[in-house]
């Protein structure tokens, strides 16, 4: 009986995870599209971009565009880092004990990462908008 309840619950872990993976990568490749579509959007409009650098904000705006993006690229270096050692451990199990693999697993195991730099592009982004908002009411 108890088998049978750990299958169950690792085909449920197993369907939550491949949930959440896709969701991960939607939301992630938006958060890039829309920090790098901010800046596109200066680049080929030309009023927009007079009235932002005459306002002193060109800078800000685009920065808080890129950042939010730059916290998106960053994180997936870092879980595409910490899935590789986990990897290789699996491949190699000796690597496992080292302390490059100890560092990773334990990075790979802190979804708070994932949270900040969610956030970070949120709140980059919404600081941007803001501003834009501000300039053109």
């Amino acid at each position: 009986m108890q088998a049978g309840k750990r299958a169950r619950r690792e085909r449920d872990a197993q369907g939550y995870y491949q949930n959440y993976a896709e969701y991960n990568r939607t939301l992630r490749a938006w958060f890039v599209v829309f920090g790098v579509g901010g800046p596109a959007t200066l680049i080929v409009n030309r009023d927009l971009t007079a009235n932002l650098a005459q306002a002193g904000t060109l800078a800000y705006v685009v920065a808080l565009f890129l950042i939010g993006a730059g916290a998106q690229v960053l994180i997936a270096l870092v879980n595409k880092t910490a899935s590789w050692y986990a990897y290789a451990a699996e491949l190699h199990p000796e690597l496992a004990t080292t302390p490059n693999h100890r560092f990773w697993a334990w990075v790979n195991q802190r979804f708070i990462l994932d949270v900040v730099m969610d956030l970070t592009s949120i709140f980059t982004f919404a600081l941007a908008i803001w501003e834009l908002f501000r300039l053109f009411t």
